[in-house]
């Protein structure tokens, strides 16, 4: 019976390499396109940068008051017609759409996710051979992760969800595919093919917003700081909260909209836990801005929750959402208060530690001699000194660059190393 199986095992330890190198290969490419995305950013506009960070992190908090105040989570077309103007995204598409239908907005958010696609194969091949003709590719790339991958996630995955949502007052996608007054049948011959492609296009954004928030965040890309190995981390809740935001509304008539609202409030918890608990941004700005910003979309879903729950009349209901819309700020506030506070509880540690380093020190240096500790201006002997200059040449720039630089770097350790000196990881034709 063994040696019968010895030739499973082979072939199984065999299946599990090759997959182990694929695995590798592939975590190689895509570290690859995420550190060319991340190299060669410009350093000097720091204070430009972070100011237009914080705006479109309020744009992207308008997005998110808006979808989140629909009917699909128990509130007034009333209160959602009126978010509707303070999301100005959706002020823009209105005056847009006055000339072109609102199918047009589906077209172009899934052709814009199928160049990002195709952009982002260009780059790793280009990558994994070694040269990159041009920066158009970076650019577009570029511009499409600050757009439709973050900023602008929501408003695209609503545009691409039109073919599945029979909710909207607009044209249904049945008149554009049959013409005339055609009921919204997603599920149904022919409609469905067009169905299951949008579900593939939605699940490519999905996972492409996933794989740029954890590796590559615009305000804070990777090796830019020491904090920034929580960014991902954080802002891949963040991504997962606007998902469900997008996607629970079609569970609303089948589970409540109290179900979907405790579900969204989960996604939200975590997010501001998260971002409290780890302050994952290197500027104190950004830390206290998102963490208002995860408050307000916390204290939204847990309204949502309630505006469900709650019976009464229509006037009685109405009023109650509009003093729920209008705390909206304070919970803004009470997030940043909160970051704020741990941020100063984080830096009384910090000083009771450097306290207690320095203190040590001097105890040490105090119950040395000068062979074992030396003292500033103490007389070394021979020996002493030997050691010390052996010390020193172990210690230098080119010794440690010598050891650095023994073995290959890959794609990988360049992607994590802040002290790589050769920052870009692929050649252009610019340089």
């Amino acid at each position: 019976r063994d040696l019968c199986t010895l030739p499973l095992v082979g072939e199984f330890d065999g299946s599990a390499a090759r997959m182990q190198a694929s695995m590798k290969a592939t975590k190689d490419q895509v570290f690859s396109l995420m550190y060319s995305l991340s190299d060669g950013s410009n350093q000097n506009l720091r204070a430009t940068r972070r100011a237009w960070g914080l705006f479109t992190i309020t744009i992207e908090l308008l997005q998110v008051v808006r979808v989140i105040t629909q009917p699909g989570y128990g509130w007034t077309d009333e209160t959602q017609s009126t978010s509707h103007w303070f999301d100005l995204v959706a002020v823009v598409r209105d005056q847009v759409r006055q000339w072109v239908p609102f199918v047009c907005f589906y077209i172009l958010a899934a052709l814009l996710v199928i160049v990002a696609v195709f952009d982002s194969v260009f780059i790793i091949k280009m990558t994994r051979d070694g040269v990159l003709n041009g920066v158009w590719p970076l650019k577009i790339l570029r511009f499409l992760v600050a757009t439709i991958l973050t900023t602008l996630f929501t408003t695209t995955l609503e545009w691409l969800l039109y073919p599945l949502d029979c909710r909207l007052d607009e044209v249904n996608m049945a008149y554009w595919l049959h013409g005339g007054s055609s009921a919204c049948v997603p599920w149904e011959m022919p409609d469905a093919f067009l169905s299951v492609f949008t579900i593939l296009v939605v699940l490519v954004l999905t996972v492409l917003a996933m794989v740029v928030s954890l590796f590559a965040f615009e305000l804070n890309p990777i090796t830019r700081g020491s904090r920034v190995v929580n960014t991902g981390r954080v802002e891949l809740v963040w991504t997962s909260f606007k998902v469900a935001l997008g996607l629970l509304p079609f569970l609303s008539p089948i589970i409540t909209p109290i179900a979907v609202s405790i579900v969204l409030s989960l996604f939200a918890a975590r997010a501001v836990w998260d971002h409290t608990l780890r302050l994952p941004f290197q500027s104190k700005s950004c830390n206290i801005f998102r963490g208002g910003v995860h408050a307000a979309a916390l204290w939204l879903c847990l309204a949502s929750v309630g505006v469900s729950a709650v019976g009464g009349s229509y006037t009685e209901k109405q009023g109650m959402q509009w003093a729920l819309l209008g705390l909206v700020p304070i919970a803004f506030l009470a997030g940043a208060a909160g970051v704020l506070l741990r941020m100063r509880i984080v830096r009384r540690f910090i000083n009771i530690l450097r306290a207690e380093y320095d203190r040590s020190l001097m105890e040490m240096e105090a119950s040395s001699d000068s062979e074992t500790w030396p003292r500033k201006g103490a007389v070394h002997t021979p020996k002493v000194q030997k050691s010390l200059a052996q010390d020193t040449n172990l210690s230098s720039p080119s010794a440690i660059s010598a050891v650095e630089t023994h073995r290959m770097r890959t794609g990988y350790d360049k992607f994590f190393d802040t002290a790589w000196k050769d920052r870009r990881g692929v050649r252009t034709s610019a340089d």
